[in-house]
């Protein structure tokens, strides 16, 4: 949670209204800033789901895309080919790298 202290009050109620410390932390991060704390409008939602909407398509663009590193540099970047990415995908099982 953030470094926030909590009253006595503030815990009651929170347990209450069934709000975590985790739910508090994105209330701070994603709501617009009201007299004495923040209020999550309509308008923060709908922009965060625009922002995640954006990001999974820029994921969904790389699915299949190898870069090869060697130390701290960039050495190529390519489409790996469904062969290829299996090999990949069982040659760092191998070495413990994955699940």
């Amino acid at each position: 949670m953030t470094a926030l202290s909590l009253t006595e009050h503030a815990v009651v109620r929170l347990s209450q209204r069934g709000l975590g410390a985790d739910d508090i932390d994105l209330i701070m991060l994603l709501g617009s800033e009201a007299p004495d704390g923040y209020l999550v409008r309509d308008h923060d939602c709908a922009a965060l789901e625009a922002m995640l909407k954006r990001l999974l398509n820029k994921v969904q663009r790389l699915k299949g895309k190898r870069v090869v590193v060697q130390g701290e540099r960039l050495v190529t970047a390519y489409h790996a080919t469904a062969k290829e990415q299996r090999r990949l995908r069982r040659r760092a099982f191998e070495r413990g790298m994955t699940q």
